[in-house]
């Protein structure tokens, strides 16, 4: 019986990493895919506020919408990414940045600043857009090695419990 408690103990040990895998770490890898395209949706848009100003009451609730995705996507992410790395508040310091300059770009906008909405949108909203894919980046490729690890510990754990099967058997 101790023998049967063993092997189950080991299966539940390996069905339980491989739900953190996929619960947690593929999840974290979605939310920041959905918060980097949302984060592309709302640039676009707020670029089309700037060189087609008739067409701002289509783009904002665009642009607004796109930052809604966004922000429901990173407090999720911030509530479950499993690495101790703090790159989920880099993520987000990023983006507050990001945003933060989207609407400066917008209130140029509307406030009849149509030449230095363009600059800002150019020369300093895409470049906190490219600080926060940036970051975006590098946590995906520390999930990505994680998710490495725990797949070859994953196997050499079965292939443990496999030997250990043969020999007791």
């Amino acid at each position: 019986f101790l023998l049967i408690g063993f092997i189950l103990a080991m299966l539940l040990r390996m069905a339980n990493t491989t739900t953190s895998l996929i619960d947690v770490n593929v999840r974290s890898s979605e939310l920041i895919a959905e918060a980097r395209l949302s984060a592309n949706v709302a640039a676009r848009n707020a670029q089309t506020m700037v060189l087609f100003p008739k067409m701002i009451s289509e783009a904002e609730p665009e642009v607004h919408a796109a930052v809604a995705t966004l922000e429901k996507a990173l407090t999720e992410l911030q509530a479950i990414y499993p690495l101790d790395d703090n790159m989920d508040d880099t993520y987000v310091q990023a983006t507050q940045t990001w945003k933060t300059e989207l609407q400066n770009t917008i209130d140029m906008i509307h406030n009849n600043q149509p030449g230095k909405a363009k600059i800002n949108l150019e020369q300093v909203c895409a470049p906190a857009l490219d600080s926060m894919a940036a970051a975006g980046t590098t946590m995906q490729a520390n999930l990505n090695q994680v998710q490495s690890t725990i797949v070859l510990s994953q196997r050499s754990n079965v292939r443990i419990f496999m030997i250990f099967c043969v020999v007791v058997i």
